[in-house]
């Protein structure tokens, strides 16, 4: 078993209860995710490897992939393009604690699901996909489309071009643009989503090839609000 961390790069401790599996999620994601770029980096360059899918897919293995040895048991598991009942959507990544699906004799559920983008998104139209649109990241959560009955998820960004502080501040003008109108200016126009300050992305850590933020937003399901804290890891795989 994993044994209590002592120091930050120590593997983190998960319980079967869903708060301490989130926040042994984070710290796990806060570890390894600087350690990506790097890892990624000569698959990237041989494979031709830009889409988004397809680097999700090396995300999945990556994480999939450590944690875990000969003496060591693996807590998380990744699952990539979980798809959701009732449901055309899907999420990028999904992540189940084995301890408690070990536990129980039901079917595989999610505490956490992970959305990723790249950036810039191919296309003037879908631009501002990391917030809002079809395809919208932050949109999705906020509307229960992914994490709907979750309260604490991730969005990665796969930064292709300029740097953390560049699309730092394109992600908050684009929400500050939603704030003013209170309606998406792209096609897929949603007047029934709020957007308010909480939703703009606020400094968290300095991480290897990259930096983390942090939102706290707002979800409207059926009439119902609450609230959904997102992790934002944009890494650096320019």
């Amino acid at each position: 078993m994993f044994r209590s961390p002592s120091t930050p790069t120590s593997p983190p401790v998960i319980d079967a209860e869903k708060n301490l599996s989130i926040g042994a999620i984070v710290v796990y994601l806060n570890q390894k995710l600087p350690n990506f770029p790097g890892y990624v980096a000569n698959r990237v360059v041989k494979k031709n490897m830009a889409a988004e899918k397809k680097i999700s897919r090396e995300l999945c293995l990556f994480l999939n992939s450590i944690g875990s040895n000969q003496e060591d048991i693996s807590l998380f598991h990744f699952y990539p393009e979980w798809d959701y009942d009732n449901s055309h959507r899907s999420s990028d990544l999904a992540v189940i604690d084995v301890k408690s699906y070990a536990a129980s004799n039901g079917p595989a559920e999610t505490f956490f699901v992970i959305e990723a983008k790249r950036l810039p998104t191919p296309g003037k139209t879908r631009e501002r996909e990391y917030v809002e649109g079809n395809l919208g990241g932050i949109q999705r959560y906020k509307k229960g489309h992914h994490g709907k009955d979750l309260s604490e998820s991730a969005i990665v960004g796969y930064i292709q071009k300029n740097d953390p502080i560049y699309w730092l501040g394109q992600i908050n003008g684009w929400i500050d643009d939603l704030i003013n109108t209170n309606t998406n200016t792209n096609t897929n126009t949603d007047t029934d989503i709020d957007w308010e300050t909480d939703d703009k992305l606020v400094f968290d850590l300095d991480i290897t090839a990259g930096k983390k933020y942090r939102s706290n937003n707002t979800r409207i399901v059926n009439s119902k609000r609450d609230k959904i804290i997102l992790h934002h890891y944009l890494l650096n795989l320019n």
